[in-house]
Parts: structure tokens; sequence; C-alpha cells
């Protein structure tokens, strides 16, 4: 808990009225749309960009942690307060400060709703294109610190593309302000951009500038259904190929049609057989558009769609969204917990990644609805579990690893536009290299010395501690023995990776690079392997000859438990138990004959 004094001082910076110290509100601010996090230990609600400072400032000067936090609705724990400290909630710079409709740009405070914004430009015959399927509830403060996308982000683009300017306060209190008015602006680094989707971790974002375009005169919605998601992608690549440009391409399974039908009592919203639905718009001038549509439909129809269907009117129009707008809600009748995943894949490789989906399915025997932005390969990809069933838990979360692993070798990323935060926080290691998180953790140090601001975000909490001390990777010191600067002063320890796989893209791979980089002795166990990334491989932990420190496992439940025991006989200690090795009767075996089991992703794990 927070010192009462600072609390205090916080009041009279703020007015007494604007620190909430109750429990219901440290608990409404201490989670997101997940509704999991911790409790804040004070919240903190600013009138302005000075009170932010202040605020910032003493949080600095006293070594408190502060999160910042707009409307609540990510879905990666970013806003929540993993470390306590203060949540400074920005709910009160809610103004739209400015329409230069002469320079299209429109200059907002960050808690301002982005359908909101989109209404209030509109009304000027203008146009904000991003249009996260929150947008009635996201503020665009946060659309810029995740960098939201949309269904419309194949024509339009997302968040990054439209954001000009932005005035920020540092984790020391110091007001930035990068960018402008213009589009054309090579004046320095390109800080703007650095800021945007750094998710609350280096600055906290106070006012946005934001490009806007001339709104189109007419949109037109078009509904087509296939037998199979492989002919609803087809018939996107004949739109790709014969270049009309749908301002919205949006795809949905099979599994999340019938969960939609469940919900809302309608079983007439796709015909009979449908494995998948598209729903496309485009936009435009009023002749453009009706060409488009007709080329829409022809495309549609080449690529053997059962069902082509078009709006007449406005009242069709969100007819045919139907579907797509009661998603979210329908998938919890399917399950009270979903673990949404966004992740993205080369518009190419999206009928391979429904293919994957489906493998997991069958594998782990679970739900996984999937829909999203076929257009830009952003798929939304829900793990559907039971909350109080903790095996199937343990197989929703091997599935999430397999998912995420997946991706990569797709060539895409395990996030599109929700961020890293804290869920995925395990994974940053898949698809960056350690060479890179280490210049993204000299770069978050830059802007935060201390590692105040919204602590335990993006980077693994396995890895070197962001201080000020830690601007290098560790190298190995003249003895041979290999050590950290900064923050470690002993040798770094052996480490067994059970598991080891000669494929680049997994886990059991990349964590021997990881764990070399960082200047271990890593021993790769694999005993159908004789080398692995240049490292002698050995049959188990028992067949290596010289003393192991600890231990990563990258094994199946059935295979960790035998593991386990050879651990332990070996006289090793602390144990790192990656998703798909941490079934609880591993875990609890683990426990039982004395080891210390760190139940999460090691990859870039430093041993303390």
């Amino acid at each position: 808990m927070i010192d009462p004094g600072i609390i205090d001082r916080l009041r009279a910076l703020v007015g007494a009225a604007y620190v909430r110290t109750d429990e219901a509100s440290r608990l409404e601010y201490g989670a997101d749309a997940l509704k999991r996090g911790r409790p804040a230990d004070v919240v903190v609600l600013p009138a302005d960009t000075a009170e932010v400072s202040a605020v910032a400032r003493l949080c600095s000067e006293t070594g408190t942690p502060l999160v910042p936090r707009g409307a609540g609705t990510g879905y990666s724990g970013g806003a929540v307060p993993a470390h306590g400290g203060v949540v400074l909630s920005l709910e009160r710079l809610d103004r739209i400060l400015e329409i230069d409709e002469a320079s299209l740009l429109v200059v907002t405070q960050p808690c301002v709703i982005t359908g909101d914004l989109q209404d209030a430009v509109e009304a000027r015959g203008l146009f904000y294109p991003p249009d996260p399927a929150s947008l009635r509830r996201s503020s665009i403060g946060g659309n810029v610190a995740e960098c939201a996308g949309g269904p419309r982000a194949f024509k339009y683009g997302v968040t990054r593309h439209y954001v000009l300017g932005l005035e920020a306060v540092l984790m020391n209190g110091d007001i930035i302000r990068t960018g402008g008015r213009v589009v054309k602006n090579v004046v320095g680094y390109d800080l703007t951009q650095l800021l945007v989707g750094s998710e609350g971790t280096l600055a906290i974002i106070t006012a946005i500038t934001l490009r806007l375009i001339p709104k189109p005169l007419t949109v037109t919605t078009l509904r087509a259904t296939f037998a199979t998601v492989r002919a609803a992608v087809d018939a996107v690549a004949k739109l790709v190929a014969a270049r009309v440009v749908p301002s919205t391409m949006e795809i949905v399974d099979r599994s999340t049609l019938e969960a939609v039908a469940a919900s809302i009592g309608d079983h007439t919203l796709a015909p009979a057989g449908t494995g998948a639905m598209l729903i496309l718009e485009v936009d435009g001038l009023p002749e453009q558009v009706e060409a488009e549509a007709r080329r829409v439909a022809d495309a549609c129809r080449e690529a053997q769609a059962l069902e082509v269907l078009r709006a007449d009117d406005e009242a069709e129009r969100e007819r045919l969204w139907r579907v797509r707008r009661g998603i979210s809600h329908a998938l919890m009748v399917v399950a009270d917990l979903k673990i949404n995943n966004d992740i993205v894949v080369p518009k190419g490789r999206v009928p391979e990644c429904f293919d994957l989906v489906e493998r997991l399915k069958a594998k782990y025997g679970l739900p996984i609805p999937s829909f999203g932005h076929v257009g830009d390969g952003n798929i939304h990809v829900n793990i559907m579990v039971t909350a109080g069933d903790p095996e199937a838990v343990t197989r929703a979360r091997a599935a999430e690893a397999e998912l995420f692993e997946g991706v990569v070798a797709l060539g895409g990323a395990i996030s599109g536009e929700h961020g890293i935060g804290l869920t995925k926080a395990p994974y940053l290691g898949l698809g960056v290299e350690p060479a890179t998180i280490a210049l993204m953790q000299r770069v978050k140090a830059a802007f935060d010395p201390a590692g105040l601001l919204n602590p335990g975000k993006i980077f693994p909490q396995d890895v070197v501690p962001l201080r000020a001390d830690v601007l290098r990777i560790p190298e190995a010191s003249a003895s041979g023995n290999n050590t950290t600067s900064g923050c470690y002063d002993r040798p770094m320890p052996v480490i067994a990776v059970v598991g080891a796989s000669r494929d680049r893209q997994k886990f059991g791979n990349r964590a021997v690079r990881a764990f070399r980089e960082q200047g271990y002795t890593v021993v790769p166990i694999n005993p159908r392997e004789t080398e692995i990334e240049g490292e002698r491989t050995w049959p188990s932990v028992l067949a290596y000859p010289g003393p192991i420190d600890e231990a990563t496992i990258y094994v199946p439940e059935a295979a960790a438990l035998r593991v386990v025991d050879e651990l332990a006989a070996k006289g090793i200690r602390r144990v790192w138990f990656n998703p798909g090795a941490d079934a609880p009767a591993v875990v609890a075996r683990a426990r039982e004959i004395g080891l210390e089991p760190v139940v999460a992703c090691s990859i870039m794990a430093l041993g303390e």
C-alpha cells in the first residue's frame, strides 16, 4: 500500500474529491475488459496536463508506480496496476479541443470516446476512419496507446496513420510535444510514432492531433456466405486481384455464426451449410460505389458464394451487421472464460491460419470461434473454456502457446491491435529477437529510468529488469565465467532446456538462443537430436556430466511428470514450467519432491 503521506500530497495536487481509496474504486480501476487484475492502491483523476505532470513528478520522487488509464476497455491488461501504486485515470480529459476544417485535423484530449469524436467530425463532412469494435466505449487515447485498428484498416489504415502530433507527460513530470499540425515533418526522430502503440509505458498522452479526410458520400454493405473459410478467402483474393478496395472486409467462421445464432435465437442469419461469412463495404462517390459493389458481388459469386445480399437501406445495413456486432456477447454463451487473441498473418496465409485453428480445436478439444479483419489478416481467435475447470484451462493455455508459435511460423505476429500488456508478455520472444528486445528496453529506460511508468507490461518479467543501469546484453568475463553488469554480480548459471528443438520457430529453440544471448551455459535436452544451435544435446539431464543450476521445460504433461523426477535426482531446484508443461499434476509433483517451480514462459529468463 502507498504511504498515507503520499495520498495526502496527491489530494493537495488534484483535490480530495479526485483521489479515491475506497475498495469499490480500487477494484473497478484495477481491471480492464478482461475483468482480471489486482486492486489499485489509489486512484487519481487529474483535470489537465498540469495536474498529470504534478502527479507524475510526485510518483517519480517517491518511487511510486504510476499506471495511466483511459476507458479501461483493453484486452491485454495494459491498464492493470500489476505492481500496485497509483492508477491515473484520464477520464476528466474528455474534450475535443478543436476541429480545423481547413487543415483537415482535430485536436482532442485522450478520454474522448472514439465514436463521439467520429460523430463530431462527420457532422462537419469530415472522416476519422479507424473504427475498433469498441468505438462506442473505448477512448481515443487508448486507441493511440494500443495503435487500434478495426474493420476499415484494409483501405484506410490504423490509428498510427492519422496521428500527427502528441502532447505527453514523462515519468519525471516533464511535458513534451511531438510532431505538429502538418502531414510532412522530418525534424528529428519521429517520437510521435514511437509513442503510438507504446501502451502507456513511455509517456502519458494528454492531447492528440489527428489527421482527417473528407467523409465518403456513399456507403454500401454486402454480405456473402460460403461453404468454407477457404472459399471466402478466395473471394477476397479475387477482389484484390481485380484492384477493388472495399473499405471493410470482415470474416466470421462457422463456430462464431452458430454462437451468435444461439445467443439471439435467430437461425436465419445464414443459409444451411455456411462455413464462413464475409461482410463487405464499399464507399466513395455514388457512381463509384455502385460499380464497385457489383464487382464485389461478382467476385463472391465466382468464388462459389452460397448467397450474396446487398443492403438497400440503413435498416437493412444494420441487419447485415447484426452478426458481427453480436459476437462478443454471443461467445459468452459458449463458455464463461474467453481467451481473446488478436493474431495477424499475411493476407495470403489467412486460410492456413484457420487450418491451424482447426487443428488446435481437434488436438485440445476446445471450442475456438474465430473472426476478424480478413482484409489485413488480423483474426480474433477466441479459446473458450470453463473457468472452473483447471484441466481445461491448462489445455487452453497450451493451445494458446501453440497458436502463437504457428502464427509466427506463418510470418505473422501475436498481436495486431490489442497490444502485449500483461497477457502476451511471456510470448514477446516469439518473432522478436533478443537483441531487438534489449533495444526496446533501452528505449524504455531512456524515457523512464526507474521503471515506474506502467511497470510489468510488454516485457516478460523474467528478462533483465528495466533499470537505468541495465543498458546492454551481458558479456562473458575474461575469466570465462559469464556475468551480467549492473543488477547481477554473480556467475550466470547453467540451464537445461528440456525439449529443445531444431525448429527455430519453436519455444524450445528460441530458449536455447535467448539464454545463450544472456550469457548462460545452455544444456539442450533432446534424445532424438545430437546438436541444436551449435550446442551438443543430451538425452536427459542425468546424462550431462556437469552440474546444472536450473531448468526450463518445453515438453507435454506426460513427459514432464518423468522429467521432474530426473531434475530432482540431478539436484536441480529452480524449474520453469512453460505452457504445455505446467499442468497442475506436474507442478504439484515438483513441489512434492522439493523443486521450486516457476509457472511462466521462460524465454529470456535470467536466474535471480
